[in-house]
């Protein structure tokens, strides 16, 4: 270790003394002020402790010539015995207790720049309090154990790599300041809704966990004043036995009283199981809602799509079995595995490693089917090489085969792409719903009639269930639309042409519902904010009173305008209100923009002074989710299930550690990243896992044989 030269020194008779070495890193400053207050000592630095590193080491010679090494804290000042023969406990006793500056940092060894949460560039300075904060964070963002920050590896990790600083903790601190934290951001997250003018959209959905609990979640969604798009879990309880629809019902009164938002409900999205439709009775009656609750109860849309597609599987599945088998054939032993990897080298294809099928997983089948039509030269090869020997288990894939799978992946994809679209979080999936039937439907009409009898079965199915659940469009839908100022009614009756196969009459009745609806619901909020937003706008157009105006002036001028406010108002209820609506719909189309870069919320930020009723409308309307589920969950027939790091939890613990994760990605507005990447990571996993079909490996001197 080097050690650069200090400024030079003198000894109390004025002459100059030897050169002083200063440790790199030693606080500058502090370290001439102790040579001056020693005078006529002639000290210099030796290299310190290794574990102590910031106890100066200073070997001093006296005026009778002899020589002693004591150790002086860089903090405090203090000296205390040094040296080889002197040992460590004192310093570390000192460092522990008796520094009297221990739990401060001196700037001039420490300061740093930094960057905070927000990504602004800011001074950093090392403190326990913050190193426990980001600590404790870190274990609730990667659902760790609490018994992670015992672990000697991840404290050594820290003190070596990052500071030595760090002080470790307990499993039991960390859990007291998880709990800590949780009620913490709960009373602040609940000062924030209470603060929020307008209703909430709900989610719920069951999970459960590997011991067999039950936990019922629910989830707000809203548009924030500065009109951004707002997700919290706000709830994830035990919901004890039996999963009644009433129990489902009463949890979430209870939760929505707790947070004091009962009468601030806009809609709840569930999927289709019967106990919902009994919780949505239930809650109709608790709840103060618009229109009587007509509006209310929204299905689950990435659910409703997935029993769709299962549905249509379910009567391919002898048509793709071939394929499916030759991927598991590849995945069941190393032997098969590299002569795959043989095949890819003769044909000079880049090896890549084909998506085996998942049971209940209906995007598994569409990126094995996707993957292995990119690869089908690889496959048939990898059959010839296999066929040759007599007890070859798969049959050969066909070319009709190959053009079955095709149809299926080309159809499957439009279904992918819609159940992405609905689990967004960010933007509004409310006005999105109606464009994606339309998608669905075009791809109905376009598949019919193919080559394959099978695939045209198949799509009689999926149709038949289609109609079944939107054969009648929820209102909520076709009112998001309208208000999209790129569609409104205009466009509408264009995918209600598609969706509906030109029945006019079906048409045209769907069309004046949705209109009713949104004339109705116009309505209701020009009654329930005719003494809020109308007038707050109103007022912020007047211009200001002439200052030249004396007291009494201004007074009855005040008087006149509150008159002429108050009548504007009650006009904008009849005849004006309903001319805003009539304002909105006849104003030009906004130009479609197929890169898909319109920002809906934006442009009603920029008009909402225009549209002031109007607005406050779409802020509702177009924050209704129309999924529950998480994409990674929505492509699974299964349930959703609560991880085996947090099922031998407490149910509060589990609440507080989903909640604050929640919380934390939503401060970023990382939520829907964290969506990705648990889906990219729970696919990879079932990918490892060797499922109950696949065939098991045979010893290592048959599969060489059998490869062949």
């Amino acid at each position: 270790m080097g050690w650069p030269s200090s400024p030079l020194a003198h000894q109390a008779n004025g002459q100059p003394g030897p050169v002083i070495l200063k440790a790199v890193g030693s606080p500058v400053a502090q370290w001439d002020r102790l040579w001056m207050s020693k005078g006529n000592i002639l000290s210099q630095l030796v290299p310190p402790h290794p574990q102590f590193p910031l106890h100066l080491m200073v070997e001093r010679i006296k005026q009778d010539g002899t020589k002693e090494i004591k150790a002086i804290c860089s903090k405090c000042g203090d000296e205390l015995a040094g040296g080889p023969s002197a040992g460590t406990n004192h310093l570390k006793c000192h460092m522990l207790n008796s520094c009297k500056r221990k739990n401060q940092m001196d700037i001039r060894d420490f300061q740093q720049l930094g960057k905070d949460k927000e990504g602004n560039l800011t001074t950093f300075i090392y403190t326990d309090a913050n190193a426990r904060n980001e600590v404790v964070e870190y274990l609730v963002r990667a659902e760790h154990p609490f018994t992670f920050v015992e672990k000697h590896d991840f404290t050594g990790m820290v003190q070596r790599g990052f500071t030595p600083q760090y002080k470790g903790f307990s499993a039991s601190t960390a859990k007291r300041d998880i709990m800590k934290s949780f009620k913490f951001y709960k009373e602040k997250l609940k000062s924030i809704l209470h603060a929020h003018s307008g209703r909430f959209c709900l989610t719920s959905d069951l999970w459960t966990s590997r011991n067999k609990l039950g936990f019922l979640s629910l989830t707000i969604h809203y548009i924030d004043s500065n009109w951004n798009l707002n997700k919290r879990i706000i709830s994830f309880k035990m919901l004890e036995s039996p999963h009644t629809g009433y129990n489902i019902a009463n949890l979430i009164s209870e939760e929505l009283q707790y947070w004091g938002i009962t009468d601030k409900i806009f809609s709840i999205t569930l999927d289709n199981a019967t106990n919902n439709d009994i919780a949505e009775m239930f809650l109709k009656e608790k709840l103060s809602l618009p229109l009587h609750g007509t509006l209310f109860r929204i299905r689950c849309c990435a659910h409703i799509l997935n029993i769709i597609v299962q549905d249509g599987l379910s009567n391919l599945s002898s048509s793709v079995e071939k394929i499916k088998d030759i991927v598991r054939n590849i995945n069941s032993s190393q032997a098969r595995y590299e002569l795959y990897i043989k095949c890819c080298m003769e044909l000079k294809r880049n090896k890549k490693n084909i998506n085996i099928d998942v049971p209940h997983r209906w995007n598994a089948t569409y990126l094995l089917l996707d993957s292995a039509i990119k690869y089908k030269d690889v496959l048939n090869l990898y059959y010839s090489h296999l066929s040759q020997n007599s007890r070859c288990p798969l049959e050969k894939i066909e070319e009709h085969d190959w053009m079955l799978a095709e149809l299926v992946r080309d159809f499957l994809k439009v279904f992918d792409d819609s159940t992405k679209i609905f689990c967004g979080v960010y933007y509004p999936t409310s006005c999105r719903v109606i464009i994606q039937l339309t998608n669905i439907c075009a791809k109905f009409s376009k598949f019919y009639g193919q080559t394959f009898g099978i695939f045209d079965e198949t799509l009689d199915l999926m149709r038949q269930k289609f109609d079944k659940y939107w054969g009648d469009i929820p209102l909520i839908f076709g009112m998001a639309i309208i208000l999209d100022p790129r569609f409104k009614i205009e466009e509408l009756n264009v995918f209600l042409e598609i969706i509906y196969n030109d029945e006019v009459e079906k048409i045209q009745k769907t069309i004046q519902s949705f209109q009713n609806s949104m004339t109705q619901l116009f309505d209701y909020y020009g009654n329930a904010y005719k003494n809020f937003d109308i007038g707050a706008q109103t007022q912020n157009t007047r211009s200001s009173l002439s200052s030249t105006s004396s007291l009494s002036d201004q007074e009855e001028q005040n008087a006149y305008h509150m008159v002429k406010r108050r009548r504007e108002q009650a006009s904008s209820v009849t005849s004006g209100g309903l001319s805003e609506f009539q304002r909105y719909l006849n104003h030009t189309l906004l130009e479609i923009d197929e890169e898909g870069s319109f920002d809906l919320l934006g442009w009603w930020k920029t008009n909402q002074s225009k549209y002031p009723i109007l607005s406050i409308m779409a802020r509702e309307i177009l924050s209704v989710p129309v999924s529950t589920v998480a994409s990674e969950a929505s492509f699974s027939a299964g349930g959703r299930v609560v991880s085996d790091k947090r099922c031998g939890l407490s149910p509060e613990t589990v609440e507080a550690l989903v909640c604050l994760k929640d919380w934390n990605l939503a401060d970023t507005r990382r939520q829907e990243a964290e969506q990705e990447a648990e889906l990219a990571e729970a696919f990879e996993r079932l990918k490892l896992e060797r499922p109950e079909w696949m065939p098991r490996s045979p010893p290592h001197d048959q599969q060489s044989t059998t490869s062949r």
